[in-house]
């Protein structure tokens, strides 16, 4: 097999060029300037931060952990793609494309997301505070968790969408009023879905410290 490149050697069964094995040097990581080698099952906790990855191609990419801080995201096809821990800190990822994406305990604080079509996607536990998600399509999203405390909601569409113990905390007091209320009157004080030794811990220390 011909490689062309360290990683993509190491990938294609350790020939090099077809007839040598790969040279004894370290592939450099996954960053903006390679991440096309690694794309789209090596590049977990790949180092975008501050990428240019406008109208982007990462359709199933397996970006788990990757650093996308501050990233430009803007019309890229992140379509089924695995972002699960990923950071997204002020990422703009305006009109992308995260049909089907795992979302899974990303940090989206302060991103963009204008006009984001994330149909289907699931954000179990995801962090949007302070996040942009105006025009945003989360149809059938699976938002289990999902932290919207401070987002901007403008437009944003939820049709068929599981909002379970989502936090909107609209009077901004802290709690989610619905998702709070919901947990603690089914026992369940740390909204982890389970009731357990943990709630009664809770449930102590907030008769003891009230």
């Amino acid at each position: 097999m011909c490689s062309t490149s360290v990683e993509s050697c190491l990938l294609g069964g350790g020939i090099w060029n077809g007839t040598s094995p790969c040279p004894d040097i370290e592939p450099e990581p996954c960053n903006e300037s390679n991440w096309q080698e690694y794309y789209p099952n090596s590049m977990a906790y790949c180092d975008l931060a501050g990428a240019n990855l406008t109208g982007a191609n990462l359709v199933g990419a397996n970006l788990y952990g990757a650093s996308l801080i501050y990233a430009n995201l803007t019309g890229a096809d992140l379509s089924y793609a695995n972002l699960e821990g990923a950071n997204l800190y002020g990422a703009n990822l305006s009109y992308a494309n995260l049909i089907g994406a795992d979302l899974s305990g990303a940090d989206f604080r302060y991103a963009f997301l204008y006009g984001a079509n994330l149909e289907g996607a699931i954000l179990v536990n995801t962090i949007l505070l302070a996040s942009n998600l105006t025009g945003a399509n989360f149809t059938d999203a699976h938002c289990w968790g999902t932290f919207f405390v401070g987002a901007t909601l403008d437009g944003t569409i939820f049709d068929g969408a599981n909002l379970t113990y989502a936090y909107f905390d609209e009077n901004m007091d802290e709690y989610e009023d619905a998702s709070y209320d919901a947990g603690a009157e089914s026992g369940d004080l740390n909204l982890d879905g389970v009731d357990n030794v943990l709630d009664v811990v809770i449930l102590v220390d907030n008769i003891i410290n009230p």
